[in-house]
């Protein structure tokens, strides 16, 4: 009796066992038939399918700055999120204060429930946005005359703004988080084309810009209000990404070509190396989403349904590290302040990423 009754429980073990090893296979199926192209290293990387679905575009994500926090776009509205231990929950529902789509968002270097929103053509307003008594509360929204808002960056010391618009706009606004104060304090001469995306470099004296009609200008600071045009570099392809990686250094990404492009200082103008251009993949079409990002030695990139993971080597070289590939090449995210996490939505579904590389 007790050897049957042994048989018994241990064919009933086998069988759950069967059971939690199929459904587990299926849900990796599941999540590589969205995510392919992944070299999947569990100590390194490891991807987690978030349980809410949003129909509506998402076009930025930001984590505050403990990570704690992070707020995403829905359409005309801003979904604030609890992020704690890797666990991922909605924090009330959507805050509504832009009459158009929420562009960008930024949180405050300092201050851990306060950031800036910024809308689209129609308004084109910017709002300054903080936590009073479990509440959040939004400044009077300024509105500009023209152009809706691209690509925003703040200073180290949290008091300025930079602002990039679609009718090639690039100006520069005082905040205090403390005091809830927004005011505009300067407007770059000379407007181009729609800017797509704007970058500081470390010591805060030069800002690139990739504008319409295919060009790069590199802004010089004369002083706190006083900005010249330095260079101009024209491509054959439409820069869509930007980012200085230390004062001497930068890299874009182009919009049909699909190449990444390096461009160093030399005899204080930025010349490209021809030799070290990376070809990201076969595409030619891409959508200006998703900001270039860092994590030590790892640079992320999109380029049309990619996400690129790029390594520096120890000769500074750029190699190509991996890949993500999705179902849509509209894909927003953000990288978390420690390096960690990294946030996406595509095709109505948000996804993280723990990056341990």
């Amino acid at each position: 009796m007790e050897t049957a009754l042994n048989q018994r429980t241990h064919n009933i073990l086998i069988s759950i066992k069967e059971n939690i090893q199929i459904k587990f296979e299926e849900r990796i199926k599941e999540i590589l038939s969205i995510i392919t192209d992944i070299p999947f290293h569990f100590n390194t990387f490891f991807v987690k399918p978030i349980k809410i679905e949003q129909i509506e575009k998402c076009q930025s994500i930001c984590f505050n700055n403990n990570d704690s926090l992070i707020a995403t776009t829905v359409g005309k509205s801003i979904q604030i999120w609890n992020f704690q231990k890797g666990e991922i929950q909605q924090k009330g529902l959507p805050l509504v204060g832009h009459k158009s789509d929420v562009t960008t968002i930024l949180f405050s270097r300092n201050q851990v429930e306060s950031f800036i929103s910024g809308g689209d053509l129609g308004e084109n307003s910017i709002i300054m946005w903080s936590l009073q008594n479990n509440t959040w509360i939004q400044t009077v929204p300024i509105i500009q005359e023209i152009g809706g808002f691209r690509s925003m960056i703040l200073n180290k010391k949290d008091n300025k703004l930079f602002t990039a618009d679609s009718q090639g706009y690039i100006k520069l606004w005082k905040v205090d988080f403390i005091n809830k104060l927004i005011e505009k304090e300067y407007e770059f001469p000379k407007p181009f084309g729609q800017v797509w995306e704007i970058s500081l470099n470390d010591s805060e004296t030069s800002l690139i810009s990739c504008v319409e009609d295919h060009k790069i200008i590199l802004w010089k600071k004369q002083s706190e209000k006083n900005w010249f045009i330095k260079q101009e570099i024209r491509l054959k392809s439409q820069p869509l990404r930007i980012k200085f990686l230390n004062d001497n250094y930068f890299i874009c990404c182009t919009e049909h070509d699909g190449y990444l492009k390096e461009f160093k200082l030399k005899k204080e103008l930025f010349v490209e190396k021809i030799l070290n251009k990376i070809k990201l993949d076969q595409q030619n079409q891409d959508m200006p989403s998703f900001p270039i990002q860092q994590n030590r030695n790892i640079i992320f990139v999109k380029h049309n349904k990619f996400i690129h993971f790029l390594r520096k080597n120890e000769q500074g070289l750029i190699q190509r590290y991996q890949k993500i590939s999705f179902q849509d090449m509209y894909i927003s995210g953000a990288l978390s302040n420690k390096k960690q996490i990294l946030m996406i939505w595509s095709n109505g579904q948000y996804y993280l990423f723990k990056v341990g590389v």
